[in-house]
């Protein structure tokens, strides 16, 4: 008797996996992505540097991140999940940056149609080879930052996102500062609230 309700369940579990499964569509991603962040340290440079007189720093509150990338999209009749990795650009005024993101995403679809997904999302953005393009001779090191907030999906086959996010962790710390010049902190942050819009194509 047990093996029998045992058997029953299991062929039930298994049809109802396989049933779920069937209706999972699995997708390629490509996207585009083009964002601002407001939010920095008032981070200054002060000093003389081969007879030069230094006096700067960052001049702008904003951000902007702009990235190109690939992922995988799985969609059922409710909810839809997408992983995309992308590459990109960091700048703000002097600072720029490399960057690295991946981006992790849930919606819930059909709230108003069912070509509109409201949901939440994760991104762990690494900065790399930061460089100052200012007079000051000064060296950065990477950072690595995590952006997670509400996003907005609407369309199927060509889709547009935005989202809106607060990004904290990032710290580029001055890891060479020349003879002569005298830095306001020993790291840069831009930490802040973050909007972004995309265009994503399903294939």
């Amino acid at each position: 008797m047990k093996k029998s309700v045992l058997s029953v369940l299991t062929a039930l579990l298994l049809t109802q996996s396989a049933a779920f499964s069937s209706e999972v569509e699995y997708s390629g991603l490509a996207e585009i992505s083009t964002g601002t962040i407001v939010g920095s340290d008032d981070f200054s440079i002060r000093g003389v540097q081969k007879s030069r007189i230094i006096d700067e720093g960052m001049q702008d509150n904003s951000s902007a991140l702009t990235t190109i990338g690939g992922g995988l999209d799985a969609t059922n009749r409710q909810f839809k999940f997408q992983l995309i990795g992308s590459l990109g650009r960091l700048s703000n005024g002097d600072l720029t940056s490399n960057v690295i993101k991946v981006d992790a995403a849930a919606y819930y679809m059909g709230a108003l149609t069912s070509k509109l997904g409201i949901g939440f999302h994760v991104s762990n953005l690494s900065f790399l080879s930061p460089s100052w393009s200012g007079n000051a001779d000064i060296k950065l090191g990477d950072s690595n930052a995590i952006a997670e907030g509400i996003a907005v999906i609407f369309g199927d086959e060509l889709a547009i996102k935005a989202t809106l996010d607060y990004v904290s962790g990032s710290k580029f710390s001055v890891d060479h500062v020349p003879n002569g010049v005298v830095v306001s902190d020993k790291s840069i942050s831009i930490d802040g609230t973050m909007a972004q819009v995309a265009l994503l194509y399903k294939f």
